[in-house]
């Protein structure tokens, strides 16, 4: 399953920000966007956007899940806000575990 899921070609969360020609990391990821079904008190339906990944480091394991919901940027891009702000998290994990520079 790892094999299959390293193969994943949408990079824009979780792998996005990881220090890749630097270090030998291994992601192996699983993306999910979909409009939320059931809109809000204002009737805004917003985007859920999630990405879960096995992430090995050259000194830490770890598996995290970045779950988004009522996500207001709907642009389709990978300049979409609540990519980055993932792409952010997962690279203050990633440096946390791995002793890198914040």
């Amino acid at each position: 399953m790892v094999k299959l899921l390293a193969e994943q070609q949408d990079r824009a969360m979780i792998p996005r920000s990881l220090p890749f020609e630097k270090e030998e990391i291994l992601v192996a990821n699983k993306t999910g966007w979909d409009e939320e079904k059931l809109p809000d008190a204002q009737g805004f339906r917003g985007d859920v956007r999630n990405d879960a990944a096995y992430v090995k480091g050259p000194k830490a394991r770890y598996v995290l899940a970045i779950c988004a919901r009522r996500i207001a940027d709907k642009s389709p891009g990978v300049d979409n806000e609540a990519l980055r702000t993932g792409a952010e998290i997962s690279k203050l994990i990633y440096d946390h575990w791995n002793g890198g520079t914040p």
